[in-house]
């Protein structure tokens, strides 16, 4: 938290606050601001590498919630098998990937991450439901945790201006939310699920 205020106060000490508003890539244009045309190339790069390193950690994450979800019964069952040499989620992996080229393949960046944000605080919302419904339905689990979550919650809420700006259509909304059904049992362990 501390380095993203620190990063937005060189953005605004950078730019006049009118630039702020109406450029679509403040990194770039406040390190253009700041070194040049040089500098603005190498924060360009900068953020393609953290994209691939974020896109990375998707990749091999995504998969593993399709197995547990497909094993429990609540996903497409053909995703529950693991690789018999490998141990990895071979057919999940293969689903991802094709869910990926799909939504490349079907809009634009801005629409994508609209609606990923969208999904995003849908299900920070729902979760945040969630925990008090646990609280009351399970008073003597460690809360320690779900306070935390209940924080992150709250603060992904704060990002709904990113969807006023935005046109979404329904369809599109719950298509971008399929693949953000969270299923994980090591949230609660000691809830035993069916």
């Amino acid at each position: 938290m501390l380095l993203y205020t620190a990063i937005n106060v060189v953005y605004l000490r950078t730019l006049p606050l009118e630039q702020v508003a109406a450029t679509p890539r403040i990194a770039e244009t406040a390190a253009a601001a700041m070194f040049g045309p040089s500098g603005a190339g190498m924060m360009s790069q900068a953020v393609v590498i953290s994209t691939f390193g974020c896109l990375s950690a998707t990749i091999l994450y995504s998969p593993r919630i399709y197995l547990p979800m497909a094993q429990d019964g609540v996903f497409f069952r053909g995703l529950a098998r693991v690789h018999p040499k490998y141990h990895t989620p071979g057919r999940s992996l293969w689903a991802q990937s094709l869910w990926g080229v799909a939504l490349t393949l079907s809009g634009t960046y801005e629409q994508l991450y609209t609606y990923v944000v969208f999904a995003a605080v849908v299900f920070h919302i729902l979760t945040a439901g969630a925990v008090f419904v646990l609280r009351r339905r399970r008073p003597n689990l460690d809360w320690l945790a779900s306070d935390g979550l209940l924080a992150g919650c709250g603060r992904s809420c704060l990002r709904r201006d990113d969807l006023e700006r935005r046109e979404v259509g329904p369809i599109s909304r719950s298509v971008a939310c399929q693949k953000r059904i969270p299923s994980d049992r090591r949230v609660c362990p000691d809830v035993e699920v069916r």
